[in-house]
């Protein structure tokens, strides 16, 4: 029994089905690119002077340090979404069934 096995065969098999949805993939890539560039070519040129922000973020700066606060906010959204996650587990959420 040298010509066949079965780990081959499911070898082969998986590689097909691999080959398949990676073929599935670059349809829906080329899909997408072949509608959405039109679009986006159409789109105005939005890139206009954003100097007062970053002068306004440069200033904020000085008395906050940014990726501080963002971490922040991050970690008390994160906290707020645990808690609601925990209330609607124990049902203490109401109006979510």
């Amino acid at each position: 029994m040298d010509g066949f096995s079965w780990q081959d065969l499911v070898d082969t098999l998986m590689s097909f089905f691999l080959e398949i949805i990676n073929m599935i993939i670059d349809i829906g890539v080329e899909l997408v690119d072949y509608v959405m560039v039109p679009i986006v070519d159409a789109l105005p040129d939005m890139s206009y002077n954003m100097s007062f922000f970053y002068d306004v973020a440069a200033l904020a700066n000085q008395w906050i340090p940014l990726d501080y606060a963002i971490a922040l906010v991050g970690a008390y959204y994160s906290f707020i979404c645990g808690v609601c996650l925990i209330k609607w587990i124990l049902g203490l959420i109401p109006f979510i069934d």
